[in-house]
């Protein structure tokens, strides 16, 4: 067994002290390689079902009307489609999906995401509370709110993580 001195007891004790202090002081760097700039995205606002959200150059906006109003944010490959009212059905895949609750501009929303045979991920984001104008989600998925996400390759998945994350409800 080591014996220790007062004096090399406390210069062992003050030298633990003086690294977790400088530890925990020490700025951790942050990688901002995967921050996306959205300073320059279009913008574009909807008074009807209150919302406003941006996309990126490169990308298209088009509504289109389905027995109620769809929104759509498309590239050549993936796609992000905001439906208040639900309808633009097209079935859902069989396999059990990875479920999640989560927020989009502070209002919870239940998450489902699936893996698809084509290499694509299937993501719908379902609003769980009473937004004006926007029919709420029964637990069957049928004619219900939902941002729904076509995704085709991980730098979609990237920049229409940052669309989602940039949805707003207007006042």
């Amino acid at each position: 067994m080591i014996k220790f001195g007062k004096k090399q007891f406390a210069f062992v004790i003050l030298t633990m002290i003086f690294g977790l202090g400088l530890f925990g002081c020490v700025k951790k760097s942050v990688d901002n390689t995967n921050v996306i700039n959205t300073a320059d995205w279009q913008t574009y606002t909807n008074e009807e079902f209150g919302f406003e959200i941006k996309y990126p150059d490169g990308w298209s906006f088009s509504e289109r009307f389905n027995y109620s109003k769809g929104f759509f944010i498309t590239n050549e490959q993936s796609s992000l489609s905001i439906l208040p009212k639900g309808n633009f059905n097209h079935g859902l895949p069989s396999t059990v999906p990875i479920k999640n609750v989560e927020s989009i501009d502070n209002k919870p929303v239940n998450l489902r995401e699936w893996s698809l045979l084509e290499g694509k991920t299937l993501i719908l984001y379902n609003f769980t509370i009473e937004i004006k104008n926007w029919d709420i989600c029964e637990d069957d998925l049928k004619n219900c709110n939902r941002l729904e996400l076509l995704i085709s390759n991980e730098a979609d998945h990237k920049i229409l993580e940052s669309i989602i994350s940039n949805f707003n409800f207007l006042l």
